[in-house]
């Protein structure tokens, strides 16, 4: 079992000190805040303090534990109750459909490299296989530098 099957598993909904903690949260929340990224957030840093593994925002928000449970319960924010049968259905792409994406696929691109790997795909000049690896135009800044608005701080030596 891995972390975030752990994580999927754990009884956030019978812990005392999680649910204490949580109503400490969700008392002083205003409405534009979403309530349920902040209750998986929540989920996320208590797992994390507990048990002592990290688990990461991409990881978990991905579609392999929100997006397979039905929409009631991701309304309640019950990550808990994960239908185990729609996981290996979601990760198959749909037919027909130019967009859709296998969620394998996603996962594999998204790990990280280790140094040789990357080393490998720079000598091979395949860079844009690097995850996160931009590309810096070339050039300076064109536009007119602007203008400080405030005084430059005086030197401890210098007086008024």
């Amino acid at each position: 079992m891995n972390v975030y099957e752990r994580f999927a598993a754990y009884p956030f909904d019978t812990d005392k000190a999680f649910q204490d903690g949580l109503s400490d949260i969700l008392k002083d929340v205003n409405e534009s805040v979403n309530r349920e990224e902040l209750l998986l957030k929540a989920k996320m840093f208590y797992f994390s303090t507990i048990t002592g593994q990290q688990i990461s925002w991409e990881d978990v928000n991905s579609s392999t534990l929100t997006e397979t449970m039905p929409h009631s319960q991701t309304d309640k924010g019950d990550i808990n109750q994960m239908p185990e049968g729609n996981a290996a259905k979601n990760e198959q792409p749909i037919e027909g459909n130019p967009g859709s994406v296998n969620l394998a696929d996603m996962h594999a691109k998204a790990r990280e490299l280790t140094f040789a790997e990357i080393t490998a795909l720079i000598e091979s000049n395949q860079t844009h296989l690097i995850p996160n690896n931009e590309i810096i135009p070339g050039g300076i800044n064109e536009r007119e530098p602007s203008q400080a608005k405030e005084k430059p701080r005086k030197k401890p030596w210098e007086k008024d």
